[in-house]
């Protein structure tokens, strides 16, 4: 059995076909996530892990699953952690057309698929116009299609987060 803190890595083993383990506790002091032992796309858990932040690794293997769950994982990072919550408002507007987004998930697939930030203006955010194609994709992923990937990450971190959340909840009124 693996066993990990980190809720992002969890995710990522759950979107490409690992499960989690019935024994994973979400009312204890601190949540430990149990993945089951297994094997998704010729890796163990263990090795997806060391690949998490293997650049190299990633560089020769763009069209692997993994790798598009890390890099829509770094952008959703990126987007919160330096973009929103450093917002300080006295960026200039683009000029020109651009395609507008008030969703994280859909604004971090972009960033995943190399589409330059423009301009966040505390809801929006903002990229060039060809960025649009990526919507449809992302509200109607295919199997066979990468951004499925990143999308079914996206709700598998949901779904942990939502669970977390609702432990602390109840560690906090029990207390």
């Amino acid at each position: 059995m693996f066993e990990t803190k980190n809720t992002k890595l969890a995710a990522a083993l759950l979107t490409i076909g690992f499960e989690l383990d019935g024994g994973t506790a979400f009312n204890g002091e601190q949540v430990v996530l149990r993945i089951r032992d297994g094997q998704a796309f010729g890796y163990e858990p263990n090795e997806l892990q060391g690949l998490w932040h293997d650049h190299n690794w990633q560089t020769h293997n763009q069209h692997h699953p993994f790798h598009s769950i890390v890099r829509v994982a770094e952008a959703r990072d990126w987007l919160l952690n330096r973009v929103i919550y450093h917002y300080n408002g006295k960026h200039e507007e683009p000029t020109g057309p651009t395609f507008a987004t008030d969703h994280l998930g859909l604004a971090a697939c972009i960033v995943a698929d190399d589409f330059h930030l423009l301009f966040f203006d505390g809801r929006n955010f903002y990229f060039s116009p060809d960025a649009r194609k990526l919507e449809r994709r992302y509200w109607e992923s295919d199997d066979g299609d990468i951004i499925h990937w990143q999308v079914d990450y996206l709700k598998q971190l949901k779904r942990l987060l939502e669970r977390i959340r609702n432990r602390n909840t109840l560690c906090r009124s029990r207390s």
